[in-house]
């Protein structure tokens, strides 16, 4: 029987280190290292051959998301880098007091942001881009927070007790 390559307690500290720096900021998210962990971590445990009643569950759901985290994240953070959400906020308000003035056409503002963005991305999680900078923002720490937790799991799947692997 092949011993475990890590301790346990090795394996505490490690894991702890990458959590505990595990990126809040949405520009820096990609270059991150719990980012990489996690995206390595999920491309190893995809590719494992489990048994069919082995399988971690949502073990798909989570690759789909964090292979996808990375261009959201830099997405949004260009959007509120640049003013965009400032830009349309702004545009609705305005719009907003022209229609209280008597103005009775109405028209939705469109505004240069989702343009700037692939909404594609944003399809697949089921959601829609954000129009205003306090959405962008819950939005990335609600990304943010699901790449972590996806860590966590991964984390808790890969390393001891070393049963994927056959370590005991």
């Amino acid at each position: 029987m092949p011993t475990a390559a890590v301790s346990e307690e090795c394996y505490k500290v490690v894991s702890q280190y990458i959590l505990d720096r595990f990126p809040s900021d949405a520009g820096e998210f990609r270059a991150s290292l719990g980012y990489q962990v996690l995206s390595r971590l999920s491309q190893s445990l995809s590719r494992l051959p489990y048994h069919s009643d082995q399988k971690p569950g949502r073990l798909d759901d989570y690759r789909r998301d964090i292979e996808i985290a990375p261009a959201l994240l830099e997405d949004l953070f260009k959007l509120l880098r640049e003013g965009y959400l400032d830009k349309a906020e702004i545009e609705g308000k305005a719009n907003k007091k022209n229609m209280q003035r008597g103005k009775t056409s109405r028209f939705k503002v469109t505004s240069g942001a989702h343009v700037e963005i692939n909404d594609r991305l944003f399809n697949v999680l089921g959601s829609k881009a954000p129009n205003d900078r306090d959405s962008a923002e819950e939005m990335i720490r609600s990304i943010i927070a699901t790449q972590k937790n996806a860590l966590e799991v991964c984390l808790s799947l890969a390393l001891p007790p070393f049963t994927l692997f056959g370590y005991s």
